[in-house]
């Protein structure tokens, strides 16, 4: 069963693809219309391995946290999610958490703030909205550890204010797994289609999953490694 599944050889960086109005009202009426945008090699290599290589530095002391309000939080933090008790979805991820409300511009935030963007612009939402204390969500930027036996069950993403998920495969040291996407009464694996670097828009209330990672790999960065940007309501 193949999906509704659109792959753009655009040869583009990310900034050339946030300033490309008619591309990003192509996507809004693609993912309204219930595509999947692949967008292919967005991202270089070395661009790719700088931020695991960041990320890797500066949380490696650190310990996992878990903030009582997320919305208030401004210090980048981590979570390690083994099937959380309070957690509806299943789960085994390491994410990596950078709010958008901290204004210092290092490495990873400006990579995380430009996903952050792109996602706004598909939405048609302000440009940085969740990086203001007055805006009604608080925006993150994230990066997401599946390693060997990582996954996610079946679930959907708030539709609104975001209307799709847009995601950077920042490594893909695995052999099996990754997402799935539910067409009719089956999950096809979006990941047969996508390579590091790639780029993939969805609707965010589409059902979807991401299917146990498989690594024959023990180096310590392998794995299923994705980044996007969430907006979580302010209160």
């Amino acid at each position: 069963m193949s999906l509704n599944l659109e792959i753009l050889n655009q040869k583009s960086t990310i900034n050339q693809i946030i300033k490309n109005n008619k591309l990003i009202l192509k996507m809004r009426r693609d993912c309204k219309n219930g595509k999947v945008i692949i967008l292919k090699q967005v991202f270089s290599n070395k661009i790719l391995n700088n931020v695991l290589k960041k990320n890797y530095l500066y949380f490696k002391n650190k310990k996992q946290f878990v903030p009582k309000e997320y919305n208030s939080q401004k210090k980048d933090f981590f979570r390690v999610d083994k099937n959380p008790k309070k957690s509806k979805i299943k789960k085994f991820q390491i994410i990596y958490f950078y709010p958008l409300r901290n204004k210092n511009k290092d490495y990873i935030r400006n990579f995380v703030q430009k996903i952050s963007i792109l996602r706004n612009k598909i939405a048609g939402l302000k440009k940085n909205y969740g990086e203001n204390i007055n805006d009604k969500h608080c925006g993150f930027g994230t990066i997401q550890h599946y390693p060997n036996n990582g996954f996610m069950s079946e679930h959907r993403d708030p539709k609104l204010p975001q209307k799709v998920v847009v995601s950077v495969i920042v490594e893909d040291n695995y052999e099996q797994g990754g997402l799935a996407i539910k067409k009719h009464s089956e999950f096809v694996n979006v990941d047969n289609f996508l390579k590091k670097g790639d780029i993939v828009v969805h609707p965010a209330d589409v059902l979807h999953k991401v299917e146990k990672i498989f690594t024959k790999s023990k180096k310590p960065l392998a794995g299923r490694w994705r980044a996007t940007s969430i907006l979580i309501p302010s209160t």
